[in-house]
């Protein structure tokens, strides 16, 4: 066997052991490693570590064309931040013990190293794997959400104040859908691309719809609680995923 060889076949080794230590408990609440992100025909796709392995035991989705397992090509830390496994794996290698919290730790002082990427996630429903678009970095006026439910029904609360006046938020989408945004008083449809800002959209279009419209582009935060709750339906080229939104006043 070649260095070469060798080489490839140990890195491998370091990578296979770290995918299965990730879900590995934590024995203090330390930043710890919560999803893996596959490539799967050329898209991003974010799973729980135990749906990974538990997919790889199985011989399901976790595979290329040939059969060839997918090796996560990066992870998703607890406090939301996605790096390369590479990075990863070097920062295990360079950590004083290898453990998983300790290369986050050493992680966490390397800003730079954090991956702007926005993957899909993966649902088994009626006996079929579905790869389904979801929202990041979602926040209004510049305020993030509190997110509850789970990745697969996720909550979004946003708290706002009912004087003020919102025309901007940030959303990315994992891939371009069609969505629906419904509530007791209307259903509004439309498209956007993973170039398009989905949040502007959507607060121009509940102002428009709500009762709100000053410009075509803003609403105030009245109008946002008084038409709470609502869910946003994203659907993507295989899968939906079905989000709630609610507005709450600030206190």
């Amino acid at each position: 066997m070649g260095a070469k060889s060798a080489k490839s076949i140990g890195i491998l080794i370091v990578m296979v052991l770290t995918i299965f230590s990730l879900h590995l408990p934590s024995a203090s609440a330390v930043d710890t490693l919560q999803k893996a992100i596959v490539n799967k025909d050329g898209q991003l796709v974010e799973m729980d570590v135990g749906f990974l392995t538990n997919a790889r035991m199985a011989g399901l989705f976790v595979f290329d064309n040939q059969g060839n397992f997918l090796i996560p090509s990066y992870i998703k830390s607890s406090n939301g931040n996605y790096y390369s496994m590479s990075a990863f794996t070097n920062a295990r290698m360079a950590s004083s013990d290898g453990a998983v919290t300790s290369a986050l730790s050493l992680l966490n002082n390397y800003p730079s190293l954090i991956s702007n990427i926005a993957p899909s996630i993966v649902k088994f429903e009626g006996g079929a794997f579905d790869v389904c678009p979801i929202l990041h970095n979602t926040s209004v006026g510049g305020i993030a959400p509190v997110i509850t439910g789970t990745t697969e029904a996720p909550i979004l609360t946003f708290t706002v104040v009912p004087t003020a006046t919102y025309t901007a938020g940030t959303a990315t989408l994992s891939e371009n859908v069609s969505y629906v945004i419904h509530n007791a008083f209307y259903d509004i449809t439309g498209t956007a691309t993973t170039t398009e800002n989905l949040m502007n959209t959507a607060l121009a279009l509940i102002g428009l719809h709500g009762g709100d419209n000053f410009n075509g582009t803003s609403v105030r935060g009245s109008t946002l609680i008084s038409n709470s709750p609502l869910t946003i339906t994203l659907t993507g080229a295989s899968g939906a995923t079905v989000y709630t939104i609610s507005f709450v006043a600030a206190p």
